[in-house]
């Protein structure tokens, strides 16, 4: 099994992950930002919403998420990638 196939396998079992009701605009914020400028940028921004209340749950897991993606070479280095998975990880916990 590759490294992104783990990465995703163990995203799909978490269960602090799956608990979560991902809203599609903020995963869309979270991801464009991821792509455009990178993984601390969107860090800083995912700790911002921590501190508001709808989002807090949400940007605690995407916090976790983004953790075990700088785990992941392909994942570090491509940010379009990563992008892309933040932006459908709800269709992936399905």
């Amino acid at each position: 099994m590759g490294e992104l196939a783990r990465f995703l396998s163990e995203i799909r079992r978490d269960p602090d992950i799956k608990k979560v009701l991902f809203d599609t605009s903020f995963l869309d914020s979270v991801g464009r930002t991821l792509e455009k400028r990178g993984f601390e940028e969107t860090r800083l921004f995912l700790w911002d919403s921590h501190s508001r209340e709808d989002l807090e749950k949400q940007a605690i897991a995407l916090l976790g998420i983004l953790g075990k993606m700088e785990g992941v070479d392909m994942l570090r280095k491509n940010r379009v990638i990563s992008s892309h998975i933040i932006r459908n990880i709800h269709r992936m916990l399905k």
